[in-house]
C-alpha cells in the first residue's frame, strides 16, 4: 500500500485478506489454488485494483504450504522486459529477476534448482504483470512461447494481466479465470484502520472507538455506491483516507467523499510512485496540479464521448489543456499527458483496453465526479455544461457538481423551472440536496411545485415525484396543493400523502391526541397499481413458463412511501393509541422480506406477546419460499449444515484404503482421474449424498469397484489422488468453507463417464449392489439408472424381476419410482409400458405417457388417451411427448388443454388427491407442493410451435 500514499506498517495478510475469489467459463466461482492446479496453465484476468498482484502472493505462499504441490516462482514481467536481453535470454532474464531477493549465499542454489525443474518438471512459474509491458506485451508473449516449447511440460505456468493486454495473452490458448468481487473486504478494512491507530503520530486515546466511527463511515459509503465494492481498492483508498483525517473532517455527501479521494489520495500517490524522485516541493505542487487537470479533462472527454473514447484522442485533449494552463511546448505536454493517462490506467481509475486501446472509466462515478469537479472549479462556464449534460441524460454529473458547487447548484434549479415537464431534471435537484447541494429557499420552492404538479398527472411514474417531495423541506402552503396532487393516483395514495405531511407539520401531542389520519394509513396493505394489466388479459405468448416458484406466499412489493410512512406512523402511535396495536401487528407480519422494523419495534415498546406471533409468522411464510424454491429448482432438500465438511473425506478415504499407483506429474497435480470418478457417481452436493456417505465402508467399497469396472477408472490411481486430496485438507488452521474448496474443486473441469462396459462383470454381483443405490437420494439413483439403460441381455435377466419387484413397493410418483419404472422400460420387450396406460397408479400411466414405443400399433391411441387423463401430472407427461412427436393435429391438441380446466391430480410429495380446478398448491396445508398445470404447458408448447400466431 506504500505505492498509494500508505504510512503504515506492512499488513499480515492472514488478517488483512478480502478473500477473492475467481470465475473461470463454465464454471462457479472458486479459489485460484485449485483452479490453477487442475489446470496447469491459466491466464488470471481482472479489473484495476482487483488484486492480481495479491493473488499471486497468495498463491505462491499457499503452494509452499500445500502437500505434493510444485514450487513457485513469482516473476515481474516489467522487470524481466526492463533488463537488457541482448546477451542473454529470456530464461535467463526471467531466472535472475526471480532469485534477485534472494540472500547471495543461497542465490546460485536457488538458481540451478529452477533450471533443473524447468528441464524435469516440478515448478510454477506465476508471471505478474504482462499488461506493464505496454508496447513490448507482444514480444513478451512471443517469449513465453518459445520458453514453452524448451521446458518440461510437466512446468505450469499462471500469466496475470489486466483487460488492456488480455488480447496479447489469448494467444496462448489458455483459460482465463477473472477475479470476483472481494468477499471480506471489511477484513481489509479494518486491518488498516488497527494499524494506523496504533502509529506513534495518531495520539488516539480510545483506538477501538476511532476504529469503529471509521467503519461506520466507510459502510454508509460502500452502501450509497455498491459498484465501489467490485474491487478491494476503493475501500482500500476510503481506509487510508479515514486515517488522514479527524472524525470532524471526514466528508460528508457523495461528491465530497469522491473529491476527498481523489484529491488527498490519487496526487501523493502519482508524485510517490516516482522511485528516486527528485523533484522540489514547488515541482511536486505543480505536479500535483498537472494530474488533478488531467483527472478532470480525461473525466470530461470520456463523458463527451459516452463513457468510451481512444487512448490517442484523451492525451491530445488532456495535452492541449496542460499546454495552455503551463505554457507548455507540444512535446512537453503530450509527454506529461501521456504519463498522467498511463497513471490513471494503471491505478485502474480510467482503464485502457483492447487491441483498439479504447479508454474507459473504471468505475462510471471516476468519470463522473472528474467532470464534476471540472464545473466545480469553473463554475463561469454552469449554464452550458448543465444544459449539456441534461440534454446528454447524465444526472450523475449535475448532481455532483450541484453539491460542491453552490452556483453550479443554482443553475441546476433554474433548469427545473425552465424545463418544469422534464421529471429526469426534477428528481436530479432533489437527489442533489438531498447529498449537500445549497439551494436557495426560492429554488427549493420552485422544485417542490414542480414535484406537485408532476404529482397531479396521475399516471404511475409520477408518483415517485410524491417520494422525491417527501425528501424535501415542503413548504407548509404547500401542503394542502401536494395531498390534491396525490388524489390523481387513488384515495390510498392520498391517505398516504396526507399521513406523510401530518408527521411533518404537527406535533406529536397533537397526532396521538388525532390520530386518525395516522390510523387510516396503518390499514393500508399495499397501494394500487395503475395501469397494471390484468393477467388474464394477457396473450398466450406472455404467460411465463415454468412457474420457478410458487409466490402464493410472497407478499407483493410494498411501495416505498408507505412502508416509510408505516413505519414513523406506528413510532408515534404505538403505545400511545390502544387501536394501533392491532394494525401495527398487521403491518408487521406482511412486512417485505428482510425489513423487520415495525417487528423490533413490538419488542422494544415490550409488545412481547405480539412480537413473538408475527416472528413466528414470518418464519413461517418465508420458510414456505424457501422451501417451494427448493422444490421447483429440483434439489434434493436444503442442508442447513453447510459448514459439516467431513463428509467429503468418507468418500476419499474409502477410495484410499487400497494400493496406491506411483502418480505422474500431471496424475498428481491434475487429479483428472478423481475428478471423472466422483462426477460418475453426481458426488457434487455431498448434502443430497448423505445417504449413500452414511453406509458401511464395506458397501461403499462395493459400489466404488462397480463403478470403477463399469466406466474403467484405475482404482489405484483413485486411490493415490484420494490420499492427495485427504493430505491438502488434513490441517485444522483453515476454515471449513476453504478446507473443503479442494474437494469442491473436482467438479471444475471433471467429464461424466456415460457409457458402463458390461464386459466381464458379473450381473448377479453387480445387480444387487445398483438396486441398493436406487433406494438412495436422487443422485445416486439416477446414477443407478444410467448404469442399466439398455443393459445387455444377460444384465436384464437379473435386473428386471428386481426392479418389478422395487416398483411394487416404493411410492408412486417419487423420483425412485419414475426411474425404475423408466429403466424397467428400456429392459423388456413388454408388458411394460402399454399396460401401464390403463393402470390405476398415475404414476406408472405418467411414465407410460414418457416411454411408449412410437411403432407400437396403438401408440397414437394410447398417447391421446392419457393426454385426456383424469390426473395432471400425466396430462404434462403426454402433452410434452406428443409434441416431441410432433403430429399433423399437434396444433388443435394443444388448444384443446390450453383452453380447458385444470384436471385433478395426486401430490407426489404426500400423496393427497387434489380436486379439479382447485388451488394450484396441495391441499394438503403441511405439504404446499405447487401442482401440473397441463393449460400452461400446453400455452408454453403453443408459443414453441407458432411463436408468430401467439403474439
Amino acid at each position: 500500500m506504500s505505492a498509494i500514499g500508505a504510512r503504515i506498517p506492512q499488513l499480515a495478510l492472514r488478517a488483512a485478506d478480502a478473500h477473492v475469489e475467481v470465475d473461470i467459463e463454465g464454471s462457479e466461482a472458486t479459489s485460484l489454488l485449485w483452479a490453477f492446479l487442475r489446470r496447469g496453465r491459466l491466464v488470471l484476468a481482472g479489473l484495476p485494483g482487483g488484486g492480481k498482484s495479491t493473488e499471486i502472493k497468495k498463491l505462491a505462499a499457499r503452494l509452499c504450504a500445500l502437500a505434493h504441490a510444485p514450487l513457485p516462482v513469482p516473476v515481474s514481467l516489467p522487470e524481466v522486459n526492463a533488463r537488457d536481453r541482448a546477451t542473454t535470454s529470456f530464461r535467463d532474464q526471467l531466472i535472475t529477476v526471480a532469485v534477485r531477493d534472494v540472500p547471495a549465499e543461497y542465490r546460485d542454489i536457488l538458481r540451478a534448482e529452477i533450471e533443473h525443474r524447468l528441464v524435469h518438471g516440478g515448478v510454477t512459474l506465476l508471471l505478474d504483470s504482462l499488461d506493464e509491458t505496454y508496447g513490448d506485451r507482444g514480444t513478451v508473449v512471443s517469449d513465453i512461447e518459445s520458453l514453452i516449447a524448451e521446458i518440461s511440460p510437466d512446468t505450469d505456468i499462471l500469466l496475470a494481466t489486466r483487460d488492456i493486454a488480455y488480447a496479447d495473452a489469448q494467444r496462448l490458448s489458455w483459460q482465463t479465470a477473472r477475479l470476483g468481487p472481494p468477499t471480506e473486504i471489511g477484513r481489509t478494512v479494518r486491518a488498516i484502520l488497527e494499524a494506523a491507530s496504533t502509529q506513534d503520530n495518531k495520539m488516539v486515546a480510545d483506538p477501538q472507538r476511532w476504529i469503529d466511527q471509521r467503519i461506520a463511515w466507510i459502510d454508509t459509503v460502500l452502501e450509497q455506491d455498491h459498484g465501489l465494492r467490485e474491487t478491494p481498492l476503493m475501500p482500500v483508498l476510503l481506509a487510508m483516507l479515514a486515517t488522514e483525517r479527524e472524525q470532524a473532517a471526514l466528508p460528508v455527501g457523495r461528491a465530497r467523499i469522491l473529491a476527498a479521494i481523489i484529491e488527498d489520495l490519487l496526487a501523493p500517490k502519482e508524485v510517490k510512485r516516482q522511485k528516486g524522485n527528485t523533484h522540489s516541493e514547488p515541482q511536486q505542487r505543480k505536479r500535483q496540479v498537472s494530474m488533478a487537470r488531467a483527472f478532470r479533462m480525461e473525466a470530461t472527454a470520456l463523458l463527451r464521448g459516452q463513457k468510451l473514447i481512444s487512448r490517442d484522442v484523451v492525451i491530445k485533449e488532456v495535452a492541449d489543456d496542460l499546454r495552455q494552463y503551463f505554457d507548455l511546448s507540444e512535446g512537453d505536454a503530450k509527454a506529461d499527458a501521456t504519463d498522467a493517462v498511463h497513471f490513471f490506467d494503471e491505478a485502474g481509475i480510467f482503464v485502457i483496453a483492447g487491441a483498439s486501446q479504447t479508454v474507459a472509466p473504471r468505475v462510471a462515478l471516476f468519470a463522473e465526479i472528474g467532470d464534476a469537479l471540472r464545473i466545480a472549479d469553473k463554475p463561469h462556464d454552469a449554464e452550458s455544461w448543465v444544459a449539456a449534460r441534461i440534454d446528454g441524460r447524465q444526472a450523475e454529473p449535475l448532481i455532483l457538481a450541484a453539491a460542491l458547487n453552490d452556483q453550479v447548484a443554482a443553475v441546476l434549479a433554474s433548469a427545473v423551472r425552465q424545463r418544469p415537464n422534464d421529471r429526469a431534471v426534477m428528481h436530479a435537484a432533489v437527489q442533489a440536496v438531498t447529498e449537500g447541494a445549497h439551494m436557495h429557499e426560492r429554488d427549493i420552492r420552485s422544485l417542490c411545485e414542480a414535484l406537485i404538479n408532476d404529482v397531479a398527472t396521475g399516471d404511475r411514474a409520477s408518483w415517485r415525484s410524491w417520494r422525491e417531495l417527501s425528501k424535501l423541506p415542503v413548504p407548509p402552503d404547500l401542503a394542502e396543493p401536494a395531498i390534491s396532487a396525490s388524489t390523481a393516483h387513488s384515495p390510498d395514495h392520498a391517505t398516504v400523502a396526507t399521513a406523510t405531511l401530518d408527521i411533518r407539520f404537527r406535533s406529536r401531542a397533537a397526532l396521538i391526541a388525532a390520530p386518525q389520519h395516522l390510523l387510516d394509513v396503518l390499514t393500508l396493505h399495499d397501494l394500487p397499481k395503475q395501469g397494471n394489466p390484468s393477467e388474464t388479459d394477457a396473450p398466450v405468448s406472455a404467460l411465463r413458463w415454468p412457474p420457478v416458484i410458487d409466490t402464493s406466499d410472497i407478499p407483493s412489493p410494498i411501495d416505498r412511501a408507505l412502508v416509510d410512512v408505516q413505519y414513523a406512523a406506528a413510532r408515534i402511535l404505538l403505545g400511545q393509541v390502544p387501536a394501533a396495536t392491532a394494525l401495527v401487528v398487521e403491518c408487521a407480519r406482511n412486512e417485505p422480506m428482510g425489513n423487520h422494523r415495525l417487528l423490533r419495534l413490538l419488542g422494544e415498546r415490550r409488545f412481547t406477546k405480539e412480537a413473538s406471533t408475527v416472528a413466528s409468522a414470518r418464519v413461517e411464510r418465508e420458510d414456505r419460499i424457501v422451501q417451494e424454491f427448493v422444490r421447483a429448482s429440483g434439489r434434493a432438500g436444503v442442508d442447513l449444515d453447510q459448514n459439516d465438511r467431513s463428509r467429503d473425506t468418507v468418500i476419499l478415504s474409502v477410495l484410499a484404503a487400497r494400493s496406491q499407483a506411483e502418480l505422474s506429474w500431471q496424475q498428481r497435480n491434475r487429479l483428472q482421474e478423481l475428478a471423472d470418478f466422483v462426477e460418475t457417481l453426481d458426488l457434487s452436493d455431498l448434502s443430497a449424498s448423505r445417504q449413500l456417505l452414511a453406509l458401511a465402508d464395506a458397501t461403499l467399497h462395493q459400489i466404488c469397484e462397480l463403478a470403477a469396472r463399469l466406466y474403467r477408472f484405475d482404482l489405484d490411481v483413485l486411490a493415490a489422488q484420494a490420499q492427495i486430496i485427504l493430505d491438502r485438507t488434513a490441517g485444522t488452521n483453515v476454515s471449513a468453507y476453504r478446507h473443503h474448496a479442494a474437494y469442491d474443486c473436482l467438479f471444475d473441469g471433471s467429464v461424466e463417464r456415460t457409457s458402463p462396459d458390461w464386459t466381464g462383470v458379473h450381473a448377479e454381483d453387480a445387480v444387487p449392489v445398483i438396486m441398493k443405490m436406487f433406494t438412495l437420494a436422487g443422485p445416486q439413483a439416477s446414477v443407478a439408472a444410467k448404469a442399466l439403460w439398455y443393459a445387455p441381455s444377460h444384465v436384464a435377466q437379473v435386473a428386471v424381476p428386481l426392479l418389478r419387484d422395487f416398483i411394487s413397493r416404493t411410492r408412486s410418483g417419487s423420483i425412485h419410482h419414475r426411474l425404475a419404472a423408466s429403466v424397467l422400460c428400456t429392459l423388456v420387450d413388454g408388458p411394460e409400458p402399454a399396460a401401464w396406460v390403463s393402470s390405476l397408479d398415475p404414476g406408472l400411466r405418467a411414465v407410460a405417457a414418457t416411454m411408449l414405443p412410437p411403432e407400437a400399433p396403438t401408440f397414437d391411441h394410447d398417447l391421446r388417451q392419457l393426454i385426456d387423463d383424469a390426473d395432471a401430472h400425466v396430462q404434462e407427461s403426454a402433452l410434452r411427448r406428443y409434441a416431441k412427436e410432433a403430429p399433423p393435429d399437434l396444433h388443435s391438441v394443444l388448444r384443446t388443454v390450453a383452453n380447458r380446466p385444470r384436471p385433478g391430480w395426486t401430490c407426489h410429495s404426500c400423496r393427497t388427491l387434489n380436486l379439479p380446478s382447485g388451488q394450484p398448491t396441495c391441499a394438503n396445508e403441511s405439504c404446499g407442493h405447487r401442482g401440473p398445470d397441463p393449460h400452461l404447458v400446453a400455452a408454453e408448447l403453443l408459443v414453441k410451435l407458432a411463436p408468430a400466431e401467439c403474439r
